[in-house]
């Protein structure tokens, strides 16, 4: 995506989705004119980028610090309606990113582009899209050219832009949050959404800042935090992970479920906070399922890919409290027809060649 300002083609080709976000735009930032950086070539049309275009403003309001306001175009239909559902504009949301700037400053950083396009390709090649109380968990720093603590991002609806009206449909602005790994425990855990609120309160419009440490690091949140979560469980139904696998159906006892070492953790949190609490969840790779559901008494049933455990409470605290993320197998409480299987987890760098951890 060049740093220049949007293309003529493009300029001349806006439409009323476009015209739509920058009238909601327009309430916070009045005439100023953002920085804008626009494709040469549309990604319908065989570019590479799948963003027709994104704008960056400068917002000075208090209560928030000075900061850099990212704005996205090109997620939701832009110009012609297109797709057949008529109540939502493309995916649905245009993405939006607040970065803490020096008020010196005059020209943001590019690597936020490089973070907006790269998620948009994510949700365009693989139509999974994200929404208000999502997480994403990086294999590196949220912007690897600088020294951070953030390590994911958590998804919130933008707190100044909110859902809008199109002549394409709804859409409403999703804002990227960059939170540290244990951040990214802890709301998992917990809930997401909640967790921004308590984020929020000490980072106004929930603006990343790159040299900020983790809140946990704060007693008395940590400890607000960890008693929530004991009482009110977890809001998530599920995660979806690399490493699942079931073995075969002609395989003699015990059941053997194979899970990487990076998603011990999930798996802990989800047995500890949805099944005492009366609620499912799951676990899903590309071609495996794995349900968990309370019950009184142990129950596995399969139908092919998909494997349902029906678990009591005891039995899911002591299974969370038995696993680690180290290789080995972890036997299931009660159970001897069944174990998980831990094996390692290979942590690749952004192009996904080079090994650049090993988790287990």
């Amino acid at each position: 995506m060049p740093d220049d300002d949007l293309p003529e083609e493009s300029a001349g080709d806006r439409a009323d989705g476009w015209a739509a976000i920058d009238a909601a735009l327009r309430p916070i930032y009045g005439e100023q004119e953002p920085l804008h950086w626009g494709t040469l070539i549309k990604y319908r049309l065989g570019g590479p980028d799948p963003l027709d275009g994104i704008s960056a403003y400068r917002h000075d309001l208090p209560p928030a610090p000075p900061h850099w306001h990212f704005v996205t175009y090109g997620m939701s239909e832009l110009y012609a309606k297109e797709l057949e559902d008529a109540d939502v504009s493309g995916w649905g949301f245009e993405f939006s990113f607040r970065l803490a700037r020096n008020p010196q400053d005059d020209q943001p950083p590019m690597w936020p582009l490089n973070l907006l396009n790269n998620l948009a390709r994510y949700v365009c090649d693989s139509g999974n899209v994200f929404a208000p109380g999502h997480y994403l968990p990086f294999n590196a720093p949220i912007a690897t050219s600088e020294s951070t603590a953030l390590h994911a991002a958590l998804f919130a609806e933008d707190p100044e832009l909110k859902t809008i009206d199109t002549p394409n449909g709804k859409m409403q602005f999703l804002q990227i949050v960059g939170v540290t790994l244990d951040e990214l425990a802890a709301a998992r855990a917990w809930n997401v959404q909640r967790f921004l609120e308590v984020l929020a309160a000490r980072h106004p419009l929930l603006v990343t800042d790159m040299t900020r440490a983790s809140i946990l690091g704060n007693a008395s949140i940590a400890a607000t935090i960890a008693q929530r979560t004991a009482l009110e469980g977890s809001s998530s139904g599920g995660t979806a992970i690399s490493q699942l696998e079931l073995s075969s159906a002609d395989a003699p006892p015990p059941l053997v479920i194979t899970i990487g070492a990076n998603a011990v953790a999930d798996l802990q949190a989800l047995l500890r906070g949805r099944i005492p609490f009366n609620r499912p969840f799951r676990v899903r790779s590309a071609s495996t399922i794995v349900r968990f559901l309370p019950a009184p008494s142990l129950n596995v049933t399969r139908e092919e890919s998909t494997l349902t455990v029906e678990l009591p409470s005891e039995t899911a605290r002591s299974l969370a409290d038995s696993l680690r993320p180290q290789r080995g197998d972890y036997p299931v409480p009660t159970a001897p027809h069944l174990l998980v299987r831990v094996i390692p987890t290979d942590i690749k760098d952004a192009t996904g060649e080079k090994i650049i951890e090993t988790i287990g």
